[in-house]
Order: structure tokens, then C-alpha cells, then sequence
């Protein structure tokens, strides 16, 4: 290819677009010629016509809310009155707090942060369905920094049951603002068990749904490959209900489209006949008390029901592969300002927004360690690490579905452990998603669900269905329910 055309050889106007091109085309190893800039500014500013992006960024709003002092911390801001738009609906009677991940209208978003309070002047569609339904929101949930950070810069979540246990993460304040009593029921986040981790924690239900189930548009997430929102609840019937009204498509996020789920939550006391499975590998590394209690349940089931239970063989080996999505997939947000490459192209003004703000402040030192390293692989092996990350996931949910193939479901401790103490040193905290992110990477339901307590500490058991027979993992928790109350 002949490139002599591609020489500077003679003088455009210097404006700071002109060069911007030049830049961005060498960087692309594009031709950088005068009448190339020329005519790119010509051509961009027309196509630029047809769209008003700005609209793609409403204005901040204004706050009507106040910090929250409630003992345990699990509450950041709250509306000065609970906020009601409609008295009738599934969930009419029912109070919500709202991981502060998400949009919330007119209370400040910390994602667990100090001082990078940025205040949506619009609702999450999450938010939207639960008030239509006639849910009542109270406020904002605390949660990890950011989501990876093992506590809240606005103060450590204490554990509704024991608060010298640790609470789950990273939707912490999600789970103890509903095991306290302050509010009904709440919408976490997950994206390797940042639902289920501290709902078994503090002996409640949580439900990481089918990707694209509940629409993601109006939050701020790290990981859009493996990440869903999800409710926290007292009971399997109320997590059906929640899931039910705040499920299906948004035309914000592509990523909904045609995953239309409807749940019959009167059919779920229905007697049915499952075939269970027991993934070994789930039950080989967990703690000898957890391990017993949920195995418990598994006799339980084929002693009182119609179901069979086997073993089956499942690695859970690839629990190590989420944060080589999460660091490039942020790297990404951040670079290009809030629109998402890690699922259906979408520009989230949430992400945007508070993202752009996290960057003129910076990052702390926590979420740095976590994802700079593998945002420094990304950049090193050009994309190849996340690449190989991706198709190793594909190659996972290809060994699920051969799984699922033989069974109905599978059980599993929720956690191989029970609420470790809060360690003085946050590094000295063991992971707790050994045995959750798995179905992420899978892009399976998995609803956990409370089966008693050891030392007063509870335990969950995780019933996991195929991608999108979210109703089936819902009717396998409400079958465990029935048996262990």
C-alpha cells in the first residue's frame, strides 16, 4: 500500500480537535494526513448530529435524603420519608433498601466509598418495578468498597447474628439491613456471590438470577460478564415475588432483551419430583459442621419427597477466573467513560458519572491491589488474558450444561465455611466464593436458602437450575424451606 499520501505535507487549522484526531489515528495506526483530519472533522460533526448523546447523561439531582445511624451500619443514606409511588401490587406493604450501587432518585451513591457521593436525578428500572409494584424504598444499602474491597469505607457492616463475625460481601448492608428487621427485603448485586455470600451469612434467602434477567442499566458494576442484581428476602415465596416484579427487558440494556422469565409463585409449594445432584468438589472443600448440615438436607429431600439424589463430578477449580474479567472490564468502563464492553455496548450516565468523579479523586489503595494487576495483564498480553478467560468460561458452562443433562438441580453449601470472626487484618479474612462462582461463570440461577444453624452461626445450602429455569432453583428452595421449618 502506497502511504506517500499520508505525509503532513502541508499545514491544517491546529485546533485542539484537529489534533486529537492525529493523535487517536497514530495510535490506530490510521493515515494522519491534513486532508484526512479534514475530513474526518467534517464527517464526525454530521454523524455526531444525528444523536443527542448529551441526553444519555441526565443531571445530577438534588438530595432528599440523610445518613442513616442505624447500629449496624448496614444503612447509608435514607429518605427523610420512606418513598411509596403506588398502594397496589405484589409487593405493596413491603420496605426496600437498595444496594448503593445503584440508582436511587435524588439519594447520594457512594458505592461504599467516602466522599464520592454522586446523586441520580432518575431510578434503576429495578427501582422503577419496585415501586410499581407497590414496594416502599427507605433507603440506600452500604456495601465493599466499590464492590471488592472487604469493607466499606464508611464504616464496616456489622453481622445481624453475631457482629463479630463477618457479614458476606460484597452487598453486605443488602443482607443485615433485612436480617435486622429494618427493612423487609433488598436488591444486591452479584458477580461471584456478592448476594448469596452474605445472605447465608445472616440466615436469610438470596437469588443470583439468569444473566440478563433483571436489567443492569442505572449501576455502577466492575464486572459485567459475570454480574446481575438480585433480591435479598426472608423466605423463598417473598424472593419469588421480587424476582417476579422486577424481572424481564429494559430497551437501556441489550442485554435484557428477550429474557422475558415469568415466575408462578402460587405453583411453587407444588409437590415435584427433582433429580439432585451433589457436586463433590463443593462438598470436599467445605468445613466438616457445613458440609454435615447440608448433606442433611440432601438425605432429608429423598427421604421426604419424591426427589433422587446422586453425586455428580463438577470442578469448582475455576472459582480463580472472575477478577481476570473484572480488572479489564473496569479498565474499560473507566477508559471510555462509563459505556460497557463487557456485555451489550450500553452507556450507563451511573457509570459515567461516578466513575469520572472516583478519578479526579482516586482510587484507594484496596481496590488498586485488586484490579490493577490484572488490568496491568490485560494491557501486557493485549487482550489475549482476558480472551483465554473468556473462552475457559465458555468451555465451563459447556461442562454445566452436560451436567444438567443427568440432573434437575444441583445442592451445595453456599459457603465452605460458616461467618469467619473479623480479622484485625482485612488480608488475613479467608475467601468465602469458593462455591458461588462457579454458577456465575456458568450463568446459572442459584438461590441460597437458609438450613439451620451450628454454634448459633447459620448455614445456607445453594440450589442451582439451568440457565434460565430460574422457577426450577425457586421451587428447589421452597421445597428445602418446607423440610427444614
Amino acid at each position: 500500500m502506497d502511504n506517500s499520501d499520508c505525509s503532513d505535507n502541508h499545514t491544517v487549522n491546529s485546533t485542539s480537535e484537529s489534533e486529537r484526531i492525529k493523535r487517536l489515528a497514530e495510535e490506530l495506526s490510521f493515515c494522519s494526513a491534513d486532508d484526512v483530519v479534514e475530513h474526518t472533522l467534517e464527517k464526525s460533526a454530521a454523524m455526531r448530529g444525528k444523536f443527542d448523546v448529551d441526553a444519555l447523561s441526565p443531571p445530577q439531582g438534588e438530595s432528599h435524603g440523610h445518613r442513616s445511624d442505624d447500629e449496624y451500619n448496614a444503612l447509608v443514606y435514607v429518605y427523610d420519608e420512606p418513598r411509596t409511588e403506588s398502594r397496589d401490587g405484589e409487593l405493596s406493604g413491603m420496605t426496600f433498601a437498595i444496594k448503593d450501587s445503584i440508582a436511587v432518585r435524588d439519594l447520594p451513591m457512594t458505592c461504599g466509598l467516602e466522599d464520592h457521593a454522586y446523586v441520580p436525578s432518575f431510578d434503576a428500572p429495578v427501582v422503577e418495578r419496585l415501586l410499581d409494584a407497590g414496594g416502599t424504598i427507605t433507603g440506600k444499602a452500604n456495601m465493599y468498597a466499590l464492590g471488592v474491597g472487604k469493607v466499606s469505607e464508611l464504616g464496616r457492616v456489622r453481622n445481624a447474628i453475631d457482629r463479630n463475625r463477618v457479614p458476606g460481601g460484597s452487598s453486605s448492608g443488602s443482607a443485615v439491613a433485612v436480617a435486622s428487621g429494618l427493612v423487609d427485603a433488598s436488591i444486591g448485586a452479584d458477580a461471584g456471590g456478592s448476594v448469596r455470600i452474605p445472605a447465608a451469612f445472616n440466615g436469610l434467602v438470596g437469588m443470583k438470577p439468569s444473566p440478563g434477567t433483571i436489567p443492569g442499566y442505572g449501576s455502577v458494576s466492575t464486572m459485567n460478564t459475570l454480574g446481575t442484581k438480585g433480591p435479598i428476602t426472608r423466605t423463598v415465596t417473598a424472593c419469588a415475588h421480587v424476582f417476579d416484579a422486577i424481572s424481564g427487558p429494559d430497551h437501556r440494556d441489550p442485554d435484557s432483551y428477550g429474557r422475558n422469565i415469568s415466575i408462578d409463585v402460587d405453583t411453587l409449594d407444588r409437590e415435584r419430583s427433582f433429580d439432585v445432584g451433589l457436586p463433590q468438589s463443593f462438598f470436599a472443600e467445605s468445613d466438616d459442621d457445613v458440609r454435615d448440615r447440608v448433606t442433611d438436607v440432601a438425605r432429608e429431600l429423598e427421604r421426604e419427597t419424591d426427589c433422587e439424589v446422586v453425586d455428580v463430578e463438577l470442578d469448582n477449580e475455576l472459582s480463580f477466573l472472575p477478577p481476570y474479567f473484572s480488572g479489564p472490564e473496569l479498565t474499560w468502563i473507566i477508559k471510555h467513560h462509563g459505556v460497557n464492553y463487557g456485555g451489550g455496548a450500553a452507556f450507563d450516565p451511573v457509570s459515567h458519572h461516578f466513575l469520572e468523579k472516583l478519578q479526579n479523586d482516586g482510587f484507594n489503595k484496596i481496590i488498586t491491589k485488586k484490579k490493577l494487576p490484572h488490568s496491568y495483564l490485560d494491557d501486557q498480553t493485549e487482550g489475549k488474558l482476558y480472551a483465554a478467560a473468556k473462552r475457559m468460561m465458555m468451555e465451563y458452562r459447556r461442562e454445566v450444561e452436560g451436567v444438567f443433562e443427568d440432573v434437575d438441580l444441583l445442592l451445595s453449601p453456599t459457603t465452605p465455611m460458616l461467618p469467619p470472626e473479623v480479622a484485625p487484618d482485612l488480608d488475613d479474612e479467608p475467601s468465602t466464593s469458593g462455591n458461588t462462582r462457579p454458577f456465575n461463570l456458568a450463568g446459572t440461577p442459584a438461590v441460597t436458602v437458609p438450613v439451620g444453624r451450628v454454634d448459633g452461626l447459620p448455614v445456607g445450602a445453594q440450589i442451582a437450575a439451568p440457565a434460565y429455569e430460574d422457577e426450577r432453583a425457586l421451587a428447589g428452595a421452597r421445597m428445602i424451606e418446607r423440610l427444614r421449618r
